[in-house]
């Protein structure tokens, strides 16, 4: 056995395997078998697509160190948890891998994926190969699933043929390239399979984290670099990796009861340098959402990390200041909402019903391509509720909603606009959106001092309700598992909403009338005393 795990990681066992033979656990046949399937597949992914960083079973080894130094105590753990993170070291990019079938389907259309469109990839590169480079870059995590099948016969727990690890595994390996708020609502905390449990959510943290440390110059190696023609995006990732000298980035800090991450090396390029700073902000994010996740978790499953990434990395020839540029919520939002915007009182809620208009029209478009023979005719529609005894105003719409990612990097964010963003672009949507202001939830601001924000996207389970105040930073946020709302439902203050238009119904009505008239979703305007 030793033989064959040694052949399997070319001699450097990494420690969760170690642990796993110092119990002599049973689970360490199986694991042999499944690192010596997958590891023929994970080296020729450099050849499928070279200009791609490392993904060979170094990177997976990489890994699996990053997770054993990330565990506080590991004798806490069940083999189970160990061997599942072993797998999910070795199998989360193994969707990157394409045979000349795989190519095909995908450019025939006969593999298809909810986050991109081969045809809108090809329409925007111009080139099938760079196409499908951005195919698998995008959904790679969730075609792991081929090979999690290709070695399903072996992933069964000994003695034990029902109990399978295929579909867990596969949960795992997808939620690298989803949100850690995905997740939360979407992985198990206490799975049990035969005299095992595993915790799901802790172990896909482990690998989320180690996966974005394992940056550094031995996944980009120089020579590589230097004979490789490569797009100004992928050198930018490759330089970046080469400016980073530590391979073993988790250090424990001496004064805190904690771990750290830093980061050491330097850097002769502002350009590859401000990439790299943008790097680690993403990471501080996440690792802060991980940590916070984690909390919530048995005492085991902590985090024991400083959610902050330590940068010593040294610039050379030039120098950034620690000023940043930032914004004064409050300030902006009267600038925005006040004299400058406020001669056209109307135009939040301009900016919030052709938002509106554009979520139905493209519910629309998903509705047509994903009809049964007796499924419901759509019927796009915009309602616009009003309660003057209760003070409220409430606009519905039955459009594809706003995921948690959406209403995060989005809506809350001022000048970002998802409908120009390349996520939206290569889902290959014919419907065009109108609503490009990009103001988000200021342009509800504009219409009231309150409001809420109820949201559910189309595809998923969760339903979201933020509650904003104008002149606060500060943001509610309730998550409700709510299957029968659909769309989003904004609701305000009637009182100031209606003194946009000078408390006349009828102001309101004409104006929504000489706007919206000719637009193909039914917009409808009704004074509802009997609205809550």
């Amino acid at each position: 056995m030793t033989d064959r795990i040694n052949e399997a990681f070319d001699g450097k066992i990494p420690k969760l395997v170690e642990e796993l033979s110092n119990r002599k656990s049973e689970f360490l046949p199986c694991l042999a078998n499944v690192a010596l399937k997958i590891k023929p597949v994970l080296s020729n992914i450099v050849g499928t697509f070279p200009n791609y960083t490392m993904h060979n079973i170094n990177h997976s080894v990489s890994v699996m160190e990053y997770m054993y130094v990330l565990i506080d105590d590991v004798s806490l753990l069940s083999d189970l948890e160990i061997y599942i993170m072993i797998l999910a070291a070795l199998f989360h990019d193994s969707g990157m891998y394409l045979d000349k079938d795989s190519k095909s389907k995908i450019i025939n259309g006969e593999e298809t994926s909810d986050r991109i469109q081969i045809e809108a990839a090809l329409a925007k590169y111009q080139d099938q190969h760079r196409a499908l480079e951005e195919y698998v870059r995008r959904t790679h995590a969730e075609r792991s699933r081929i090979m999690i099948k290709y070695c399903q016969g072996i992933l069964c727990l000994p003695n034990m043929i029902m109990q399978n690890l295929s579909n867990d595994l596969y949960n795992i390996c997808l939620s690298h390239n989803e949100s850690v708020d995905w997740i939360k609502y979407n992985l198990p905390i206490n799975h049990v399979k035969g005299n095992y449990s595993y915790n799901c959510q802790y172990i896909a943290l482990l690998l989320r984290i180690s996966d974005l440390l394992d940056i550094d110059e031995t996944r980009t190696p120089k020579i590589l670099l230097d004979t490789l023609d490569l797009s100004e995006i992928n050198t930018l990732e490759w330089k970046q990796h080469l400016i980073i000298s530590n391979s073993e980035k988790i250090c424990v800090d001496k004064q805190m009861p904690f771990k750290k991450i830093v980061f050491h090396g330097e850097s002769c390029d502002p350009i590859i340098y401000r990439k790299l700073l943008g790097y680690i902000e993403w990471i501080n994010k996440e690792l802060m959402e991980s940590v916070m996740l984690a909390e919530t978790m048995d005492k085991q499953y902590v985090l024991y990390l400083n959610p902050k990434v330590e940068n010593r990395i040294e610039t050379r020839e030039f120098d950034f200041s620690n000023l940043t540029l930032r914004v004064d919520l409050r300030a902006i939002t009267r600038i925005l909402i006040g004299d400058k915007i406020g001669r056209e009182r109307d135009f939040g809620l301009r900016e919030i019903i052709q938002n509106s208009m554009d979520a139905c029209r493209i519910m629309q478009e998903i509705r047509v391509k994903e009809q049964e023979p007796d499924a419901d005719e759509y019927v796009p529609k915009i309602t616009i509720y009003l309660n003057k005894a209760k003070d409220l105003v409430r606009i519905r719409d039955n459009g594809i909603g706003m995921s948690i990612e959406v209403l995060k990097k989005f809506y809350l964010n001022v000048g970002k606009s998802y409908y120009n963003t390349d996520d939206f672009e290569l889902l290959g949507y014919t419907y065009q959106p109108r609503g490009n202001f990009e103001l988000g939830f200021l342009a509800c601001l504009m219409m009231s001092d309150t409001i809420v924000v109820k949201t559910r996207k189309y595809n998923e389970k969760i339903t979201h309700e933020i509650s904003i105040v104008k002149n606060s930073e500060y943001i509610m946020l309730k998550e409700i598992e709510d299957m029968a709302f659909t769309g989003t439902l904004i609701t305000f203050q009637y009182s100031s909403f209606m003194n946009v238009f000078d408390n006349d119904i009828r102001s309101l009505s004409d104006f929504v009338g000489s706007y919206f008239l000719n637009e193909s979703v039914v917009l409808e305007l009704r004074n509802c005393p009997q609205i809550t």
